[in-house]
């Protein structure tokens, strides 16, 4: 249709649309992507009012659907090593504690072989893709939003025998079906070394937390919650937003670094020892 010819209806039933799902697998849209496709929409409009191609901009008359905003939750860190010790018993021990270290999903998921550092001096990752699920596309390889998401991390020798053990697998399995475990290869692989699809690993994350009789968070909030513990352990702001890749510490402050019923607990009695001198 002619964007001189584009209605308030039209777009209303575009928003209808990506509300309901008009995808391959049939998911709707979050109200925060709706609301950005509509701004962006209304901005071409408004170029297409300047130029004179357009009497009114339709784009605007149009509601924003709201968004609902989702507290965010964290695990005490007993429960943290409670999943931690079950984790250990798991096939894909690594990629959990990966996400007990606050990565990201999609870095998890994304991680290759040739971005993991074990024999130097200074063990380490490289964060330098992504896996993330596409709409109607299935899944799709990214590179990190920013500069700062694009980072090195330190690997402790606990991560290091993680990591050899898993390799040990996985060549193992890859010899069984007489294939060979290439640098390139995604580390987070099932038996067959086929990647692991990221709504899956969110399935089989809530499927451990009712194994473990662990109270279910949602997967990005076990992200938020290695952040909080080491904002909440003194670990520098600065320091922690590095660590998650975050461009602005004042954003990790902000969103990450939540309060524990322990640390306010800690805190009220620290405050009440200073002003009553006891």
């Amino acid at each position: 249709k002619p964007v001189q010819r584009l209605t308030q209806a039209d777009l209303d039933s575009l928003v209808a649309l990506m509300a309901e799902g008009g995808g391959q697998h049939g998911r709707g849209r979050g109200a925060r992507t709706v609301t950005i496709t509509l701004n962006v929409l209304q901005q071409a409009l408004n170029d297409a009012a300047a130029q004179g191609l357009i009497v009114r901009n339709v784009a605007s008359l149009v509601r924003r659907p709201r968004q609902i905003h989702q507290e965010m939750t964290t695990w005490t860190l007993a429960e943290t090593r409670l999943f931690e010790r079950a984790a250990a018993e798991e096939r894909l021990q690594i990629a959990w504690l990966l996400t007990l270290l606050g990565l990201r999903r999609g870095e998890v998921l994304g991680l290759r072989w040739q971005d993991v550092e074990l024999d130097g001096p200074q063990p380490a990752l490289r964060i330098r893709q992504t896996r993330v699920p596409v709409h109607g596309h299935g899944v799709g390889i990214s590179e990190p939003k920013t500069t700062r998401g694009r980072r090195t991390l330190p690997l402790d020798p606990y991560l290091v025998t993680a990591f050899n053990e898993f390799r040990v697998r996985r060549e193992a399995e890859a010899a069984m079906l007489g294939q060979v475990v290439n640098p390139a290869d995604i580390v987070v692989a099932d038996e067959i070394g086929a990647a692991i699809a990221p709504d899956k690993y969110s399935k089989m994350f809530r499927q451990l937390c009712q194994k473990t009789g662990l109270r279910t968070i949602r997967l990005h909030d076990v992200r938020h919650t290695a952040l909080t513990l080491m904002a909440l352990n003194g670990v520098p702001l600065a320091v922690v937003a590095a660590w998650a890749g975050h461009a602005d510490p004042a954003f990790t402050l902000r969103v990450y670094a939540h309060s524990q019923d322990d640390a306010i607990r800690s805190a009220s009695s620290l405050l009440t020892t200073m002003i009553s001198e006891r």
